[in-house]
């Protein structure tokens, strides 16, 4: 990437630097990479503010599937542990009533 491409360098603009000085040459020089890196650093900020909303988007959706996926689970478990209480229950009153058949 060319520093100066915003910078025409026509001869009004040679004669400029050349009555600047190697000091305002060096200057003008530090000036525009400076322009540039500060460019590339807001560039880059940006392009990591919208990384990180990307991320946080994600991660929300994320949690709302696994809270999903935790209540399913709890359901499932409660109706579960009450299929087992029904069947303890079933077993028990067979075992009972065969004892007490004989």
């Amino acid at each position: 990437m060319n520093p100066f491409a915003h910078m025409p360098l026509d001869a009004d603009t040679l004669k400029w630097l050349s009555s600047l000085g190697v000091g305002g040459v060096i200057a003008g020089f530090m000036f525009v990479f400076y322009r540039k890196d500060r460019q590339s650093y807001i560039e880059a900020s940006a392009q990591y503010a919208h990384n990180l909303e990307i991320h946080a988007q994600v991660w929300r959706e994320d949690r709302r599937v696994l809270m999903e996926l935790l209540k399913s689970t709890s359901e499932t478990l409660n109706q579960l542990t009450r299929s087992i209480d029904a069947n303890t229950a079933a077993v028990t009153w067979l075992i009972r009533n065969q004892s007490s058949s004989q």
